[in-house]
């Protein structure tokens, strides 16, 4: 049941809008692609029998997020958050906001070791509405389109005690709308643990990645974008794009998750940006590499 919890946790942790947290996923996750590393299938409790976990499950979840307004921008909005995980006849899935994640590995019934893997489908973009900041809003919006790619990751039980898990797990996305031609990559390490029946606590770091061309169109600031803000011409380049570390926490509402129901989850993350996402003057000189996200919700589960 934990990663059931996890995700119930952090179900609101990724936008509705555009905009996706890119490393540490507070689902409530804590979301960036490294949230995609995370398994969808919550693990038995204590009694399978009493469990609405065991077998076929779906958790929902709403809620309202705090999120950067843009990569390197350094002003938070507040955004309505949506989401639900579960796992169906074995095959899990998990839908945040704009996203959605699958898992079609069937493990076997009570082993430990589990792994995960599936194909995503993303919608959205990076400053794909008119920023508030004067100077990047002279940059023109960029476009947004679909993502799609794989993600894949393996966890494992009873580290330190019967119910806890952690997490290791990455994911791969190319542009298939034709914005920018190129892909980002993100990675994750969690460990999730129940405090009791009705409290579940997680942390979780990671790191996401990107192409030249991704870069490129996010980053880099033309002559003509140059000439219409003021900014300095700038040509990104890929690799290491930010840095992240989170934490969640879900409470069940009756008391124990066991029952299913209503249950109450908060998440938060920073995030550093790195390489061009920090060097732009997008970043370096209207904005800040450090990002911050916090959500709040509430799930159901059944």
């Amino acid at each position: 049941m934990q990663q059931g919890l996890y995700a119930l946790a952090l179900i609101g942790a990724v936008p509705v809008a555009a905009q996706e947290a890119p490393t540490v996923n507070a689902d409530p996750a804590i979301t960036s692609d490294g949230a995609d590393a995370q398994s969808t299938e919550p693990a038995p409790f204590v009694d399978p029998q009493t469990d609405v976990f065991d077998g076929n499950q779906v958790i929902i979840g709403i809620g309202l997020g705090g999120f950067s307004e843009y990569d390197g921008s350094e002003k938070t909005k507040l955004k309505p958050v949506a989401g639900a995980v579960g796992r169906i006849e074995g095959f899990g899935f998990r839908i945040r906001g704009p996203s959605i994640t699958t898992d079609l590995y069937r493990d076997k019934p009570g082993t430990h070791l589990r792994f995960r893997i599936g194909p995503n489908l993303r919608y959205g973009g990076n400053r794909s509405s008119t920023p508030d900041d004067p100077v990047v809003a002279k940059l023109g919006e960029l476009e947004s389109g679909f993502e799609g790619g794989l993600s894949f990751g393996v966890s494992y039980r009873r580290i330190f005690h019967p119910y806890d898990s952690l997490s290791i797990g990455g994911s791969v996305r190319w542009d298939l709308s034709g914005r920018h031609g190129g892909a980002n990559y993100g990675t994750a390490i969690s460990y999730t643990t129940p405090l009791s029946r009705a409290q579940v606590l997680g942390i979780q770091i990671g790191a996401s990645f990107a192409d030249n061309d991704y870069a490129d169109y996010n980053y880099s600031i033309t002559p003509e974008g140059s000439a219409a803000s003021g900014l300095p011409v700038y040509k990104a380049k890929g690799g290491l794009r930010e840095l992240g570390i989170g934490a969640y926490t879900a409470r069940d509402l009756s008391g124990d998750f066991r029952d299913g129901g209503f249950a109450i989850g908060v998440g938060a993350q920073y995030g550093r940006l790195k390489g061009s996402a920090a060097k732009t003057p997008i970043t370096s000189v209207r904005g800040t590499p450090n990002q911050w996200m916090a959500v709040g919700g509430v799930g159901y589960s059944f």
